[in-house]
């Protein structure tokens, strides 16, 4: 599972913030002022008005301490990315650079990816179908979301919500065909979903046109951050390509209605593999896509405690 420094994806421009505990802030922004990377050393004052041309260290709530003068553990939000080597290359740094400085991961840790859909054509397609694949899927998608280890998060439904349950008994009953609703419905009606602290976020769509995945589990590994990446980049662009079956992912979804399926966890670990596969099968643009996902999965679930 080699680090790669080409996706084969430059279509949507994307971010990636990472979190982590222990490293001095003060120390890390010297050790950046080393290196060739665009970093601004923040403490606290980024707004909605940030430009991101150049990374930021930043304050974090959930995760920084203060001892003294100093400040222990935060964020870095990347600037933009459209997979170019230099990308690639400058978050292989960030985590040596995080890993150097001690930062270590604990269970406040996430890791989050922002994707600009603009460049989406078919808004309310996509939509439909981004709403029923996480109605339909997200429990598959749990396993390879929690990155380096099994582990549930425990602040995962404060910061990472899974949202299947909420989204699978709202999305029969939206008219993606109606621009001027489905937003609204899919969004606000009934129990809030695609929210700030969803797993999946599509709070700033309206504003910005950006969704954030927040895989609940934090890392500084460079090939589980660059695989949490390329998952993501690959899933919004199978969706914008309609490589997914609207019509059968609406009978699954259904079934599961009508059997009341969807409260607990009644496929076996081998059936969630399956589909799991199946969805990678999809998504994947290359043989590289297809192990490094596979990978990821499976490395979880190795260390998944026998019942």
């Amino acid at each position: 599972m080699a680090y790669r420094y080409d996706i084969g994806l430059d279509k949507y421009p994307y971010g990636n913030e990472l979190e982590f505990v222990n490293a001095s802030l003060q120390k890390l922004a010297k050790s950046f002022q080393k290196t060739k990377i665009p970093i601004e050393f923040l403490l606290d004052h980024k707004t909605s008005d940030t430009v991101y041309d150049r990374n930021y260290l930043d304050k974090d709530a959930t995760v920084s301490e203060e001892k003294g003068d100093t400040i222990y553990g935060g964020e870095i939000s990347s600037r933009l990315y459209q997979n170019k080597k230099i990308d690639w290359v400058e978050i292989e740094e960030i985590c040596n650079q995080l890993i150097e400085n001690k930062a270590t991961i604990n269970d406040r840790c996430s890791n989050q990816i922002s994707i600009n859909l603009k460049p989406v054509k078919k808004k309310n397609v996509f939509m439909e179908s981004l709403a029923k694949l996480v109605a339909d899927y997200e429990k598959e998608m749990e396993f390879f979301y929690m990155g380096d280890s099994y582990g549930r998060r425990k602040e995962r439904y404060k910061y990472a919500r899974p949202i299947r349950n909420d989204l699978i008994c709202k999305v029969g009953k939206i008219n993606f065909n109606e621009d001027n609703d489905y937003m609204y419905d899919l969004l606000y009606r009934g129990r809030a979903t695609f929210v700030r602290r969803d797993g999946i976020s599509l709070q700033d769509y309206k504003l910005n046109s950006r969704m954030e995945i927040r895989y609940p589990n934090g890392t500084l590994d460079k090939k589980t951050i660059q695989n949490n990446i390329n998952f993501s980049l690959k899933l919004v662009n199978a969706i914008e390509e309609e490589k997914f079956d609207i019509e059968k992912l609406t009978k699954e979804i259904d079934q599961e209605l009508k059997m009341k399926q969807y409260w607990y966890d009644y496929r076996s670990e081998e059936e969630h593999y399956k589909r799991f596969e199946n969805l990678v099968t999809t998504i994947a643009t290359s043989s590289e896509d297809t192990n490094d996902f596979m990978t990821q999965y499976e490395k979880v679930l190795s260390t998944k405690p026998k019942r």
